[in-house]
């Protein structure tokens, strides 16, 4: 026992729950290489200036939940809050000249410094998919495709609602700003100092708000589809037309704007009844004006983002049986001959663990039970006696380079 715990909404994971989270990473990686998506490894620390200008000064993340610092040499650094303007900006110096049209993939931490519960921590992971380079419609029906498909594969009850919107270009945010403005105004005066900035700077935002008396007043609100111009509803009717044809089922939901300052055109989230306040476990959309944020050109972009803490509660996932041999030595004299079977059966690639301590064969046999292993191996300087732990519990008595048959030979049978 020690003095010093975890911090708060910081956990510490064990290998137990690691093989569900091997399992779900390991199916989006297969799946969106399948599409063409390559790796890009982003740093955790990035300067703070980066969210200030993407996120937006006034969003949740920057005002309260960011770990931003000044470090020794009088630079404002933070760990990152989210993936998507780390990889803009990386674009940006690397790729958009030479190698314009990109579509990367990302997994790792993030940080933000929320107030933990159910399916919300401190340190959290994401996985991201970004396409860059390409107008909308295309990009965003894949992003969704492939959300889909993985979701269904991944989740066997109570599966995710797709939740989709379409934000539309300036002109439709324009109209619909200006209703919202006239709306809300009879009420600004209510407003605390956040509520006010958003009402003032970008009054979308008050849709995502978490407040409750807010909230109420937005169920009143004036509609997007009331606003958004021709163009913009035929696009949206497009997609809604081609997502229809691919069976993926989805609702439109007017009030979803997405909680960063850089979408626009179509969002979307899937969300699942299974996780309380948190239901959220995909989220994503167009970003087009993300670029020009952070002090780049105008580029067209789209993404989504996947909380894998969120999506492992949703999965029912077996651990395999193990086809490991857990080695253990007879008596202390022969804990010499380990290292030698050991080196033998891993140049053969055969499964195994090594436990290095001496104890009664019942107490040996329920911890290679408890790893979760086939066979046991008593380990002597000439042979091995091995007990399948899991079929009969026969014993057999093999030389040491008589593993290797043994063991394919009861793979095959």
């Amino acid at each position: 026992m020690t003095q010093f715990q975890p911090i708060r909404g910081v956990v510490d994971q064990f290998p137990e729950s690691n093989a569900c989270w091997q399992h779900i990473i390991s199916k989006l990686v297969e799946n969106v290489d399948l599409m063409g998506y390559k790796e890009i490894k982003l740093p955790i620390l990035e300067q703070t200036e980066l969210f200030l200008r993407s996120v937006g000064t006034q969003s949740d993340i920057v005002q309260k939940e960011m770990y931003s610092f000044e470090d020794h040499g009088k630079e404002h650094l933070c760990l990152r809050p989210e993936g998507t303007a780390g990889c803009m900006r990386a674009y940006l110096n690397q790729c958009f000249r030479e190698a314009p049209f990109q579509r990367f993939w990302y997994y790792g931490p993030m940080f933000r410094r929320e107030r933990p519960q159910k399916g919300r921590l401190r340190q959290f992971h994401q996985f991201g998919l970004e396409i860059i380079g390409y107008d909308e419609i295309m990009p965003e029906i894949e992003l969704l495709l492939l959300g889909h498909r993985l979701f269904d594969e991944l989740i066997q009850n109570s599966k995710p609602v797709l939740e989709i919107n379409y934000l539309g270009g300036k002109e439709s945010r324009a109209s619909y700003t200006n209703a919202l403005k006239e709306y809300f105004s009879t009420y600004k005066n209510d407003f605390d100092e956040i509520h006010l900035y958003r009402y003032e700077n970008n009054i979308l935002r008050l849709l995502d708000t978490k407040d409750d008396a807010i909230l109420k007043l937005v169920k009143n609100a004036p509609k997007l589809s009331d606003y958004i111009t021709h163009d913009d509803a035929t696009a949206f009717n497009t997609m809604k037309k081609i997502i229809d044809e691919l069976g993926i089922p989805y609702v439109v939901n007017e009030r979803l704007v997405r909680g960063l300052d850089y979408y626009s055109g179509l969002v979307f989230e899937w969300v699942s009844d299974q996780l309380g306040a948190q239901g959220t476990i995909c989220a994503g959309g167009r970003y087009n004006g993300l670029s020009n944020q952070i002090g780049g050109p105008d580029v067209f972009a789209t993404g989504l983002s996947i909380g894998i803490e969120r999506l492992v509660s949703l999965v029912e996932y077996d651990t395999e049986q193990k086809k490991a041999i857990y080695l253990v030595p007879d008596t202390q004299e022969d804990l010499i001959a380990m290292p030698s079977l050991v080196s033998l059966l891993h140049e053969e690639q055969i499964p195994l663990f090594s436990h290095f301590c001496v104890s009664q064969r019942k107490k040996q046999i329920k911890r290679a039970n408890k790893y979760g292993a086939k066979y046991i191996g008593f380990v002597t300087q000439e042979k091995v006696e091995i007990i399948d732990l899991v079929q009969d519990n026969e014993s057999v008595s093999l030389k040491h380079n008589e593993v290797k048959a043994f063991y394919e030979r009861r793979l095959r049978s």
